[in-house]
């Protein structure tokens, strides 16, 4: 009985809090450290397929940027230059910061559902367990790490690049293209997380069903 309530307690503490919660869990060194170099390649290689993907949606979302800007200016539904150019000098820093506070809020939401995945393949590897559709689910998430990690780190060539207000219609594409590869950025974390939870349920049936396994031959061998 112990051991049920253990394992439960571990995984059902892992769903509740997939966004916030770090556990630390006792691995076998060996097992782990070849699945993770296992798990390691897979993720790399599918990132070096996404690069140029997602270089080129920046790249496409500039360029409708830039399309959109024309497009006003020739309605004439676009501001001054000399009123363009002071709005953008009084919210300058408010956008910068902007830009570096959802890139930061980004990657933080990255970085901990790789935690999370970590320590599911670790215990995975700790119990043994054999999972049904296992690799299936796996490689939905590493592909899904590998996709909002490439989706991340496009958005955050936006923090790197300076604001010159002078040059107002590049600063008008940029927060154009900028509002565009957020929402991209959101939707690939909002499905690694999906991918992540999917793989947790999957963990957690596996476990609870070789625990009733367990305690049925425990109970047939006292009898």
């Amino acid at each position: 009985m112990t051991k049920k309530v253990s394992v439960t307690s571990i995984l059902m503490a892992l769903l509740l809090t997939l966004s916030v919660i770090a556990m630390p869990i006792v691995v076998k060194a060996e097992s782990e450290q070849n699945a993770a170099e296992s798990i390691s390649e897979l993720r790399n290689k599918k990132a070096e397929e996404l690069k140029e993907k997602y270089q080129k949606q920046i790249e496409e979302a500039r360029e409708r940027a830039k399309q959109q800007v024309e497009a006003a200016k020739e309605k004439q539904e676009a501001k001054t230059v000399e009123v363009r150019v002071k709005n953008c000098e009084s919210r300058a820093n408010e956008l910068q910061n902007k830009f570096k506070s959802t890139i930061t809020a980004a990657q933080r939401h990255q970085n901990t559902f790789n935690d999370f995945n970590k320590k599911i393949d670790n215990f995975v590897s700790m119990r043994s367990l054999e999972l049904t559709n296992g690799a299936s689910l796996k490689m939905t998430v590493v592909e899904a790490g590998a996709a909002s990690q490439q989706a991340v780190d496009a958005l955050a060539t936006f923090s790197t690049e300076p604001i010159d207000c002078n040059a107002i219609d590049d600063v008008t594409q940029n927060v154009i293209a900028y509002k565009e590869a957020l929402d991209t950025a959101k939707d690939a974390l909002k499905a690694y997380r999906t991918a992540t939870k999917n793989y947790l349920v999957a963990v957690k049936a596996s476990a609870l069903a070789e625990e009733t396994s367990t305690d049925t031959q425990a109970t047939e061998g006292a009898n």
